[in-house]
């Protein structure tokens, strides 16, 4: 087991654990610890429930347009056969299927 030695703790904080101890029936030494392990509990329940990260800021270029709404950072990259059949619907929308990429096209 740790041992773990709490420096600085002013004298109200101390007499408030030993009431919270005395009235649970507990050594101070239990009533700490106790404490400390349904913080850890509840922190890491609550880590948990955290929403996703935050985009971090875009540098623009002049021409980007801000309104054009970006995929998120942490999304992984498509596979190779979504990102080939993306290409492909993109030509055929400009009319342009007869330039279709094929697997075979594209390096390993």
């Amino acid at each position: 087991m740790a041992t773990i030695s709490i420096r600085n703790l002013d004298d109200e904080t101390k007499d408030r654990l030993r009431m919270l101890a005395a009235r649970h029936r507990h050594s101070l030494e239990a009533e700490v610890r106790d404490i400390l392990r349904n913080s850890v509990k509840d922190a890491s329940t609550l880590a948990s429930e955290m929403p996703p990260p935050v985009e971090p800021p875009r540098d623009l270029p002049p021409s980007a347009d801000p309104e054009k709404p970006r995929a998120p950072y942490w999304e992984t990259p498509p596979s190779k056969d979504v990102a080939i059949a993306m290409v492909n619907l993109e030509l055929e929308k400009l009319g342009m299927s007869q330039f279709a990429v094929s697997a075979d096209m594209l390096p390993d």
